[in-house]
């Protein structure tokens, strides 16, 4: 094993495509599962960003990361059963 590497701290990140490697980096898509919290009551839903992680192949190191939805998301509202709604979201 050379390096693992989380490509991002959010419980429901994944890497659902490809890792291209360009210009000496090894770029990572994130995405994630949130969106199917959303149909449970009780799921705080949805803050997940989307990115695009630039890692360094030889150590894994992060070098730089790239939000598909810049604003960090707060707090909208709350659903039918009193439990926090986020957004922006739709990145996933």
């Amino acid at each position: 094993e050379i390096w693992t590497r989380r490509a991002d701290p959010h419980v429901t990140a994944r890497v659902m495509g490809s890792f291209l490697l360009a210009e000496g980096h090894l770029l990572v898509p994130v995405t994630s599962v949130e969106s199917t919290l959303a149909a449970a009551q009780d799921a705080v839903c949805c803050n997940f960003r989307g990115s695009l992680v630039a890692l360094d192949p030889a150590t894994g190191r992060e070098m730089w990361r790239r939000y598909t939805i810049d604003t960090p998301a707060v707090k909208t509202g709350t659903n039918a059963n009193g439990v926090e709604m986020m957004g922006p979201s739709g990145a996933t």
